[in-house]
């Protein structure tokens, strides 16, 4: 059976009426699945993450009742994008936007949630990688009792930093395929591996010889259950279209094949949507490109 393939619906709502005629875009260009984006919600104090329960779970409700009226399956989600919080207020509010991100996944009935790990500023390449390990081993746990109520489970991805003085990106938390199935099997059963293809082909340093794409799905093998698939030059992470940068995706199908990956190819392309968008092209003929695209890398993954 064909891989499901499935896009990011964060900039695609940006420059649509609402979510509901952005699924019916994505939809129209042939995508039969979507990740949905909370992180293009306003996290403010405003809009439907603020909302009385009542409103929240209604929105929601109806939303993956028209994806599935249309034919779009809510396959996984990704949480607000967040560093690392600074202090106790900082950590509960960003807690409080999780919690309810989680509950809006249940009600979709979305089986995966990604949540990027907290990334202290300090931690490059081996540095502060202990202290780091048991501040997210807490800190993700904590949605544990969350997860198991919605029915879902988290997505660890693999992160980089930024080296100031050598102006480059650098490995830090869960960079590699190990650190991700660490954080998982000591989490447990409720956090599973999410591997962005793009952030695999930005590290070029001694003792990371390991981080590829290709090197990374193999070590992940059958544990790997999520992708972000995107293209970048493998200098800057740029969230293009695959097939149009630098990264040989000829190699990542190859490596999913090998493994007998049987998840979507998902793609995390908002970059590429909102570049379109300030130069006036057609967004909906870049959804078709993505859709032609995503649909290579699952028939050559097969």
């Amino acid at each position: 059976m064909m891989k499901m393939v499935a896009v990011n619906t964060g900039a695609v709502s940006m420059f649509s009426k609402d979510e509901f005629t952005a699924f019916d875009r994505i939809k129209k260009a042939g995508f039969n699945a979507v990740d949905y984006s909370f992180y293009f919600l306003p996290d403010d104090g405003s809009g439907i993450l603020a909302a009385s329960d009542t409103e929240f779970d209604d929105y929601f409700m109806r939303l993956s009742a028209h994806a599935r009226e249309i034919g779009l399956s809510l396959i996984q989600s990704h949480a607000h994008l967040y560093g690392f919080a600074e202090n106790n207020a900082d950590e509960e509010r960003i807690r409080a936007v999780y919690l309810r991100e989680i509950r809006a996944a249940g009600i979709m009935k979305c089986p995966y949630i990604v949540i990027h790990p907290a990334i202290p500023p300090r931690y490059k390449y081996f540095e502060y990688r202990a202290q780091t390990r048991k501040y997210n081993l807490k800190w993700l746990g904590s949605l544990i009792p969350a997860l198991e109520s919605a029915d879902v489970r988290l997505g660890v991805e693999n992160m980089f930093n930024y080296d100031y003085e050598k102006s480059c990106i650098c490995p830090t938390v869960c960079t590699t395929a190990a650190e991700m199935l660490d954080y998982c099997d000591m989490l447990g059963e409720r956090f599973v591996a999410c591997l962005d293809i793009g952030h695999a082909n930005l590290i070029h340093c001694k003792d990371f010889d390991d981080v590829t794409p290709e090197k990374m799905i193999n070590t992940l093998g059958g544990r790997l259950n999520l992708l972000h698939v995107h293209d970048n030059d493998g200098i800057s992470d740029l969230h293009m279209t695959p097939f149009t940068c630098s990264l040989d995706f000829k190699l990542v199908a190859n490596a999913l094949k090998n493994i007998n990956y049987s998840g979507a190819i998902t793609l995390e392309t908002d970059a590429h949507i909102n570049k379109a968008a300030e130069s006036g092209d057609d967004i909906d003929a870049l959804l078709l490109q993505m859709h032609e695209a995503a649909l290579a890398i699952a028939k050559a993954s097969e």
